[in-house]
């Protein structure tokens, strides 16, 4: 079996996602909970130092794929490539379901598991989250501090 990539980007270069990079990608993601505590970035590096120089992907080629799926775009993506996100999809929701379980079945220490589960998916975050523009409302007033004087 060869790893050679044989569709080729639009710049005319072979793709990089190939059957070695799914295999790389599975054992990384569901690697304990790495799906979960690692950043986009972090699980490009992962994967990165598991394979040849030739075969590593940069940063923005994972934003590029990952812009493609869920879009009109995710017709681009060859199997190889929706194979890739279903194995990152599929393994932030064996590591939720497992921080569910945790939740649930730990009455100590539950907190802990509430706070992750918060921060790493949205769709269960309780904090009402609101943009900030910088807009000064009202006046700020200041006063120097004099030690040993009283107002």
């Amino acid at each position: 079996m060869t790893n050679k990539p044989k569709q080729k980007n639009k710049r005319g270069q072979p793709t990089k996602l190939t059957p070695h990079f799914i295999e790389v990608a599975k054992e990384v993601l569901f690697d304990d909970i790495n799906a979960i505590i690692f950043t986009d970035e972090e699980l490009v590096n992962e994967i990165n130092d598991r394979l040849k120089e030739k075969e590593r992907i940069t940063q923005r080629t994972m934003e590029n794929w990952k812009a493609k799926i869920g879009n009109e775009k995710e017709g681009e993506l060859d199997e190889i490539g929706k194979e890739f996100f279903r194995l990152i999809k599929r393994a932030l929701q064996i590591q939720k379901k497992n921080l569910f379980s945790r939740l649930s079945g730990d009455d100590k220490a539950w907190q802990r598991f509430a706070w992750i589960i918060e921060r790493k998916f949205d769709d269960w975050n309780i904090r009402h989250k609101t943009d900030f523009e910088g807009k000064l409302i009202g006046e700020i007033k200041t006063t120097k501090y004099v030690p040993g004087k009283k107002k």
